[in-house]
């Protein structure tokens, strides 16, 4: 069994027997739940009776959580941030209300901070393949210059020649960009539907979750 003690709220200590100052609650543990160790060691769930016996509580509760599913919200009309307005403004000034984000600011901020990061390097990674497309097309120009010169003598006019050179940069960034989001949608498609990369270590979930967001994409 586990021991739970809990100073008596409305009770003086009495330092010739301490003990009798404390409310105990003996528990059975059902079972053990790891999910990552700032979670583990700031929680313990207990009973709601047993609680409110340790607590000296008959009915009050320090806070109430709603869950919302999107076919609950869809099926009555509302919208997250709606139905939050809502509450708040029912609640009056005296209750303080939050939804997941506001619950978890560092973590989210984290988050946000991460995905910028990752945005970041990867517009470096497409500046430094720019330059190469330039590199390799100026190549090409250079290659090509007795192919220019017999198509000049031909009577192609200038402009022709270089909207060539240029067609051909824009068909080589096209099919890069195209075959890149292809690619990338499909690793992504597999991920959710197969789950091929696991998370290590105890987490809610198993794999490594993937969402696409269009304006990700674009």
């Amino acid at each position: 069994p586990l021991e739970v003690y809990f100073p008596d709220r409305n009770g003086k200590v009495d330092m010739l027997d301490p003990m009798s100052s404390l409310h105990m609650e003996r528990l059975f543990p059902g079972g053990i739940i790891s999910l990552e160790q700032g979670f583990d060691q700031k929680y313990v769930f207990l009973p709601i009776e047993s609680m409110r016996s340790l607590l000296e509580y008959e009915s009050e509760a320090t806070s109430v959580e709603l869950y919302l599913t999107d076919e609950g919200l869809n099926k009555n009309g509302f919208a997250k941030k709606a139905l939050l307005d809502n509450v708040k403004r029912t609640l009056g000034d005296g209750y303080t209300v939050k939804d997941k984000r506001e619950q978890n600011q560092m973590l989210y901020k984290l988050l946000k901070y991460e995905k910028t990061a990752i945005y970041l390097i990867l517009l470096f990674v497409v500046v430094i393949i720019s330059f190469n497309i330039f590199s390799s097309l100026s190549m090409l120009i250079i290659a090509k210059r007795g192919d220019a010169m017999t198509l000049r003598s031909m009577g192609a006019e200038k402009s022709l020649i270089n909207n060539i050179f240029l067609k051909e940069g824009l068909l080589v960034s096209a099919l890069g960009i195209i075959s890149g989001i292809v690619l990338g949608l499909l690793v992504c498609w597999l991920q959710q539907k197969f789950s091929l990369v696991k998370m290590p270590g105890n987490f809610v979930i198993d794999a490594y979750p993937v969402v696409v967001q269009w304006g990700d994409v674009a």
